[in-house]
């Protein structure tokens, strides 16, 4: 970053309306944060821990958030899963790259495992994002030593155009305590930076 402009994905004004109506019509004045759940037969270790992520959805003080989540492709059809009864979905978002973008510029926080979904992020200086299980040793395109061989990232590292509200969790699973630790810590820095 040193000086140089780094380029940065950005929604068209098309989609950001479109979630500007959306956020209006049912979040409201609430916080959005969207859970990006990863839901495939290909690598399950890497999957979510939905139930984790469930639990950290339902003790999210909803008059001040609104917790959404967005499934992945790969079974945003199938049936909902018995953890995620009752919890906001966002159906139409895992079709639509350009208003996902949208999506995750006006939210106040995305949160992700380590997925595909999450670039989308990672290159976009209008998002505010937390990465976990950013290693899962068990595959080898996400151990320690390709991401550090094709990434150029050892654990603890940040993507280098990162700002401080983009953050990759090393070290630790999508279990509950280290979902909700992170978030209220972030949400602690996101505070401050605008008292």
């Amino acid at each position: 970053s040193k000086g140089i402009h780094i380029p940065s994905i950005q929604s068209t004004g098309n989609a950001l309306q479109f979630i500007q109506k959306w956020m209006q019509a049912v979040p409201g004045n609430r916080k959005v944060i969207t859970l990006n759940l990863r839901e495939t037969e290909y690598r399950p270790l890497r999957n979510s821990n939905i139930e984790a992520w469930a639990k950290f959805a339902r003790s999210l003080d909803t008059s001040l958030y609104y917790p959404v989540f967005i499934r992945d492709t790969f079974t945003a059809l199938n049936l909902v899963p018995r953890d995620l009864e009752g919890l906001p979905i966002f159906p139409e978002i895992p079709w639509h790259v350009d208003l996902r973008v949208a999506l995750y510029e006006r939210s106040y926080l995305n949160l992700f495992v380590n997925s595909g979904p999450d670039i989308l992020c990672i290159l976009n200086n209008k998002t505010r994002y937390l990465i976990f299980k950013f290693i899962t040793p068990e595959y080898s395109s996400t151990s320690e030593s390709f991401i550090k061989r094709n990434m150029g990232l050892s654990v603890g590292d940040q993507w280098p155009w990162a700002n401080e509200f983009q953050r990759i969790i090393w070290g630790a699973r999508d279990d509950f305590e280290t979902i909700q630790q992170a978030f209220n810590n972030m949400c602690e820095k996101m505070e401050k930076e605008t008292a």
